[in-house]
Protein backbone atom coordinates (compact mmCIF):
# COMPACT_ATOMS: atom_id res chain seq x y z
CA UNK A 1 0.00 0.00 0.00
CA UNK A 2 1.36 3.42 -0.87
CA UNK A 3 2.14 5.70 2.10
CA UNK A 4 -0.25 8.53 2.89
CA UNK A 5 0.80 11.98 1.68
CA UNK A 6 2.03 14.27 4.47
CA UNK A 7 -1.13 16.41 4.36
CA UNK A 8 -3.42 13.36 4.57
CA UNK A 9 -1.36 11.88 7.40
CA UNK A 10 -1.67 15.11 9.39
CA UNK A 11 -5.43 15.13 8.81
CA UNK A 12 -5.67 11.50 9.94
CA UNK A 13 -3.67 12.11 13.14
CA UNK A 14 -5.67 15.24 13.95
CA UNK A 15 -8.99 13.43 13.47
CA UNK A 16 -7.78 10.45 15.49
CA UNK A 17 -6.57 12.67 18.34
CA UNK A 18 -9.84 14.64 18.43
CA UNK A 19 -12.13 11.65 18.41
CA UNK A 20 -9.80 9.60 20.64
CA UNK A 21 -9.88 12.43 23.14
CA UNK A 22 -13.68 12.29 23.04
CA UNK A 23 -13.62 8.56 23.84
CA UNK A 24 -11.12 9.10 26.67
CA UNK A 25 -13.33 11.85 28.12
CA UNK A 26 -16.37 9.57 28.07
CA UNK A 27 -14.39 6.81 29.76
CA UNK A 28 -13.13 9.24 32.43
CA UNK A 29 -16.66 10.48 33.14
CA UNK A 30 -17.86 6.90 33.51
CA UNK A 31 -15.09 6.16 35.97
CA UNK A 32 -15.77 9.37 37.91
CA UNK A 33 -19.41 8.37 38.25
CA UNK A 34 -18.22 5.07 39.70
CA UNK A 35 -20.24 3.13 37.15
CA UNK A 36 -18.95 -0.43 36.99
CA UNK A 37 -17.61 -1.51 33.61
CA UNK A 38 -19.27 -4.79 32.76
CA UNK A 39 -18.69 -6.71 29.52
CA UNK A 40 -21.43 -4.79 27.69
CA UNK A 41 -19.95 -1.41 28.60
CA UNK A 42 -16.47 -2.58 27.60
CA UNK A 43 -17.78 -3.87 24.30
CA UNK A 44 -19.52 -0.57 23.70
CA UNK A 45 -16.28 1.32 24.33
CA UNK A 46 -14.40 -0.97 21.92
CA UNK A 47 -17.07 -0.43 19.25
CA UNK A 48 -16.88 3.30 19.87
CA UNK A 49 -13.09 3.23 19.55
CA UNK A 50 -13.29 1.29 16.26
CA UNK A 51 -15.87 3.75 15.00
CA UNK A 52 -13.52 6.61 15.85
CA UNK A 53 -10.73 5.01 13.81
CA UNK A 54 -13.08 4.38 10.86
CA UNK A 55 -14.35 7.96 10.99
CA UNK A 56 -10.79 9.24 11.00
CA UNK A 57 -9.95 7.12 7.95
CA UNK A 58 -13.12 8.30 6.18
CA UNK A 59 -12.19 11.88 6.97
CA UNK A 60 -8.78 11.38 5.42
CA UNK A 61 -10.24 9.64 2.37
CA UNK A 62 -12.69 12.48 1.78
CA UNK A 63 -11.09 14.82 -0.76
CA UNK A 64 -10.42 18.36 0.31
CA UNK A 65 -11.97 21.32 -1.46
CA UNK A 66 -8.72 21.91 -3.37
CA UNK A 67 -8.65 18.28 -4.47
CA UNK A 68 -12.27 18.50 -5.58
CA UNK A 69 -11.45 21.57 -7.64
CA UNK A 70 -8.51 19.78 -9.25
CA UNK A 71 -10.65 16.75 -10.05
CA UNK A 72 -13.34 18.97 -11.57
CA UNK A 73 -10.72 20.81 -13.65
CA UNK A 74 -9.30 17.48 -14.89
CA UNK A 75 -12.78 16.25 -15.80
CA UNK A 76 -13.41 19.48 -17.72
CA UNK A 77 -10.10 19.15 -19.59
CA UNK A 78 -10.86 15.52 -20.39
CA UNK A 79 -14.29 16.39 -21.75
CA UNK A 80 -12.79 19.18 -23.89
CA UNK A 81 -10.15 16.75 -25.22
CA UNK A 82 -12.91 14.29 -26.12
CA UNK A 83 -14.82 16.98 -28.01
CA UNK A 84 -11.68 18.04 -29.91
CA UNK A 85 -10.84 14.42 -30.75
CA UNK A 86 -14.37 13.80 -31.97
CA UNK A 87 -14.28 16.97 -34.10
CA UNK A 88 -10.91 16.06 -35.65
CA UNK A 89 -12.11 12.51 -36.33
CA UNK A 90 -15.24 13.83 -38.08
CA UNK A 91 -13.10 16.13 -40.26
CA UNK A 92 -10.73 13.29 -41.12
CA UNK A 93 -13.61 11.00 -42.07
CA UNK A 94 -15.16 13.72 -44.25
CA UNK A 95 -11.80 14.30 -45.99
CA UNK A 96 -11.22 10.59 -46.60
CA UNK A 97 -14.78 10.14 -47.85
CA UNK A 98 -14.36 12.75 -50.61
CA UNK A 99 -10.92 11.61 -51.79
CA UNK A 100 -10.88 9.84 -55.15
CA UNK A 101 -7.61 8.13 -54.27
CA UNK A 102 -7.71 5.08 -52.04
CA UNK A 103 -6.13 5.56 -48.60
CA UNK A 104 -5.14 2.83 -46.14
CA UNK A 105 -3.25 2.99 -42.83
CA UNK A 106 -1.56 -0.29 -41.86
CA UNK A 107 0.32 -1.11 -38.66
CA UNK A 108 3.45 -3.24 -38.35
CA UNK A 109 1.37 -6.42 -38.00
CA UNK A 110 -0.47 -5.79 -41.27
CA UNK A 111 -3.72 -4.76 -39.59
CA UNK A 112 -5.85 -2.18 -41.43
CA UNK A 113 -6.33 0.79 -39.09
CA UNK A 114 -8.09 3.22 -41.43
CA UNK A 115 -9.43 3.03 -44.99
CA UNK A 116 -11.71 5.20 -47.10
CA UNK A 117 -14.71 4.49 -49.33
CA UNK A 118 -12.70 4.84 -52.55
CA UNK A 119 -10.94 1.54 -51.82
CA UNK A 120 -14.17 -0.37 -52.32
CA UNK A 121 -14.51 0.80 -55.92
CA UNK A 122 -10.82 0.58 -56.81
CA UNK A 123 -10.58 -3.06 -55.70
CA UNK A 124 -14.20 -4.11 -56.43
CA UNK A 125 -14.69 -5.06 -52.77
CA UNK A 126 -17.92 -6.49 -51.47
CA UNK A 127 -19.31 -4.97 -48.22
CA UNK A 128 -17.92 -7.93 -46.28
CA UNK A 129 -14.48 -7.71 -47.96
CA UNK A 130 -14.34 -3.96 -47.26
CA UNK A 131 -14.40 -4.81 -43.52
CA UNK A 132 -11.33 -7.07 -43.69
CA UNK A 133 -8.92 -6.41 -40.83
CA UNK A 134 -5.66 -7.51 -42.51
CA UNK A 135 -4.04 -5.97 -45.58
CA UNK A 136 -3.67 -9.26 -47.56
CA UNK A 137 -7.39 -9.97 -47.16
CA UNK A 138 -8.26 -6.34 -47.88
CA UNK A 139 -6.38 -5.68 -51.15
CA UNK A 140 -6.09 -9.37 -52.23
CA UNK A 141 -3.08 -8.53 -54.39
CA UNK A 142 0.37 -9.86 -53.49
CA UNK A 143 2.27 -7.06 -55.26
CA UNK A 144 0.70 -4.39 -53.05
CA UNK A 145 1.32 -6.49 -49.93
CA UNK A 146 4.99 -6.87 -50.89
CA UNK A 147 5.14 -3.13 -51.56
CA UNK A 148 3.98 -2.48 -47.98
CA UNK A 149 6.47 -4.98 -46.53
CA UNK A 150 9.38 -3.49 -48.46
CA UNK A 151 8.51 0.06 -47.42
CA UNK A 152 8.02 -0.91 -43.78
CA UNK A 153 11.31 -2.83 -43.54
CA UNK A 154 13.36 -0.31 -45.50
CA UNK A 155 11.80 2.79 -43.94
CA UNK A 156 11.66 4.60 -47.29
CA UNK A 157 8.73 5.24 -49.68
CA UNK A 158 8.09 2.63 -52.36
CA UNK A 159 5.88 2.68 -55.45
CA UNK A 160 4.60 0.50 -58.28
CA UNK A 161 1.83 0.30 -60.88
CA UNK A 162 -0.15 -2.91 -61.31
CA UNK A 163 -3.47 -4.12 -62.66
CA UNK A 164 -6.18 -5.27 -60.26
CA UNK A 165 -7.91 -8.24 -61.93
CA UNK A 166 -11.07 -7.92 -59.82
CA UNK A 167 -11.83 -4.35 -60.94
CA UNK A 168 -9.82 -4.41 -64.20
CA UNK A 169 -8.16 -1.15 -63.18
CA UNK A 170 -4.54 -0.08 -63.25
CA UNK A 171 -3.52 1.37 -59.90
CA UNK A 172 -0.41 3.36 -59.00
CA UNK A 173 0.37 2.52 -55.38
CA UNK A 174 2.77 4.39 -53.09
CA UNK A 175 3.71 3.27 -49.59
CA UNK A 176 4.93 5.88 -47.08
CA UNK A 177 6.39 4.67 -43.74
CA UNK A 178 5.34 7.27 -41.15
CA UNK A 179 8.42 6.69 -38.98
CA UNK A 180 8.55 8.46 -35.63
CA UNK A 181 5.22 10.22 -36.18
CA UNK A 182 3.36 6.88 -36.00
CA UNK A 183 5.95 4.19 -35.35
CA UNK A 184 5.35 1.04 -37.36
CA UNK A 185 2.46 2.55 -39.32
CA UNK A 186 2.54 2.79 -43.13
CA UNK A 187 0.34 4.97 -45.32
CA UNK A 188 -0.73 3.41 -48.64
CA UNK A 189 -2.18 5.60 -51.40
CA UNK A 190 -3.79 4.07 -54.51
CA UNK A 191 -4.44 6.20 -57.62
CA UNK A 192 -6.50 5.02 -60.58
CA UNK A 193 -4.32 5.40 -63.69
CA UNK A 194 -6.50 3.27 -66.00
CA UNK A 195 -7.36 6.24 -68.22
CA UNK A 196 -3.72 7.31 -68.40
CA UNK A 197 -2.75 3.79 -69.45
CA UNK A 198 -5.46 3.85 -72.13
CA UNK A 199 -4.23 7.20 -73.49
CA UNK A 200 -0.65 5.94 -73.44
CA UNK A 201 -1.74 2.89 -75.41
CA UNK A 202 -3.52 5.12 -77.96
CA UNK A 203 -0.39 7.27 -78.30
CA UNK A 204 1.79 4.22 -78.90
CA UNK A 205 -0.65 2.85 -81.48
CA UNK A 206 -0.74 6.23 -83.25
CA UNK A 207 3.04 6.46 -83.40
CA UNK A 208 3.24 2.88 -84.63
CA UNK A 209 0.64 3.50 -87.37
CA UNK A 210 2.29 6.74 -88.51
CA UNK A 211 5.66 5.03 -88.62
CA UNK A 212 4.21 2.22 -90.69
CA UNK A 213 2.50 4.62 -93.13
CA UNK A 214 5.65 6.69 -93.55
CA UNK A 215 7.94 3.72 -93.99
CA UNK A 216 7.06 3.10 -97.72
CA UNK A 217 7.43 6.72 -98.98
CA UNK A 218 10.57 7.21 -96.92
CA UNK A 219 12.02 4.06 -98.40
CA UNK A 220 11.24 5.34 -101.92
CA UNK A 221 12.79 8.74 -101.20
CA UNK A 222 15.89 7.03 -99.81
CA UNK A 223 16.20 4.87 -102.93
CA UNK A 224 15.88 7.91 -105.24
CA UNK A 225 18.43 9.86 -103.22
CA UNK A 226 20.88 6.98 -103.38
CA UNK A 227 20.35 6.70 -107.14
CA UNK A 228 21.06 10.41 -107.60
CA UNK A 229 24.23 10.15 -105.56
CA UNK A 230 25.23 7.02 -107.49
CA UNK A 231 25.51 9.00 -110.74
CA UNK A 232 22.05 10.05 -111.86
CA UNK A 233 22.99 13.66 -111.10
CA UNK A 234 25.41 13.52 -114.06
CA UNK A 235 22.51 12.63 -116.38
CA UNK A 236 20.20 15.69 -116.51
CA UNK A 237 17.25 13.87 -118.02
CA UNK A 238 17.38 11.11 -115.43
CA UNK A 239 17.93 13.59 -112.58
CA UNK A 240 14.91 15.64 -113.63
CA UNK A 241 12.80 12.50 -113.76
CA UNK A 242 13.92 11.47 -110.26
CA UNK A 243 13.41 14.93 -108.73
CA UNK A 244 10.21 15.89 -110.57
CA UNK A 245 6.63 15.14 -109.58
CA UNK A 246 5.44 11.54 -109.78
Amino acid sequence: MAPLPASSLRRFLAALALEGGLVATIYWLIRQAAVPLDSSAGLALIVLLVSVVLLAIAYVARPSSNELLRVQALEKDLEESRRLTSRHEARLQALLHHLEAGVVLVNAEGEVLVSNDAMQGLFALSPAEAKALSLPHFVRHYQFVELWRTAMKGGVPQGLTAEVPQSKRYLRATAYPLGDALKGVTLLIFEDVTELRRLESIRKDFVSNVSHELRTPLTSIKALTESLHAGALDEPKTARRFSGPH
